[in-house]
C-alpha cells in the first residue's frame, strides 16, 4: 500500500523520502547515523524541510512497530525515527505517513505519544488474495481457513516488502 503511495507522489513529481523502518542498522542511534544508512548527503530533517520550503513534501516510514519495544529490544532506531516525526510535525508543506500495526500502536508508550490520525485498513476478501497469489507464483493456493491466515500475512509482508526495497533509502 505504502509502495504504490509511493510510486503515485513519484508519478505526480512529489517529493518524498520512505523509510522501511525494519531494515534500517540496528545500531543508528541519531539522525546523522540515519542519515549515513539510508544514502543522504544531509541529513533528513534539512532535506525535508528545505523542500517542503516551496512544496509539499512527503515523509513515509514503513513498519515502524517493527521497532516497538515489544518486538526490538535494541531501540534506538525508533527513538530516532520519532524524533524525526516530532521535528517534521506541524511544519508547512511537510505531510508525513507511517505504517504501525495496531497492538504496537497501542501498547508502545513511545509510539502513542505520536498525535496521529488513524487510518485502520481490513484485510482483502480471501478471493483477492488467491487471485494475487496465482498471478504471481503460477500454482494455486489452498482454502483451508487457519491456511488463509498464515499465506495471507506472508504474501502480504513479501508483496510489501518486494515493493518498498526498490524505493529504500532514496529521497526523490
Amino acid at each position: 500500500m505504502l509502495a504504490a503511495f509511493g510510486q503515485r507522489l513519484h508519478d505526480q513529481n512529489i517529493p518524498f523520502l520512505a523509510i522501511k523502518a525494519d531494515l534500517l542498522d540496528v545500531d543508528i542511534s541519531d539522525e546523522e547515523g540515519l542519515s549515513q544508512s539510508i544514502g543522504l548527503d544531509h541529513i533528513p530533517t534539512k532535506l525535508l524541510l528545505g523542500l517542503s520550503l516551496t512544496r509539499p513534501t512527503v515523509l513515509i516510514i514503513d513498519q515502524l512497530d517493527a521497532l516497538a519495544g515489544y518486538v526490538d529490544l535494541r531501540t534506538g532506531r525508533l527513538n530516532v525515527l520519532l524524533n524525526l516525526v516530532r521535528r517534521l510535525s506541524g511544519a508547512r508543506n511537510m505531510h508525513i505517513v507511517f505504517s504501525a500495526r495496531t497492538f504496537e500502536y497501542e501498547h508502545d508508550v513511545r509510539l502513542r505519544t505520536i498525535r496521529a490520525e488513524s487510518l485502520n485498513l481490513e484485510l482483502p476478501p480471501w478471493s483477492t488474495v488467491l487471485r494475487a497469489a496465482a498471478a504471481r507464483w503460477k500454482h494455486s493456493v489452498g482454502s483451508s481457513g487457519d491456511v488463509q491466515i498464515v499465506n495471507f500475512d506472508w504474501q502480504r509482508r513479501d508483496f510489501g516488502t518486494t515493493l518498498l526495497e526498490k524505493g529504500r533509502g532514496r529521497a526523490k
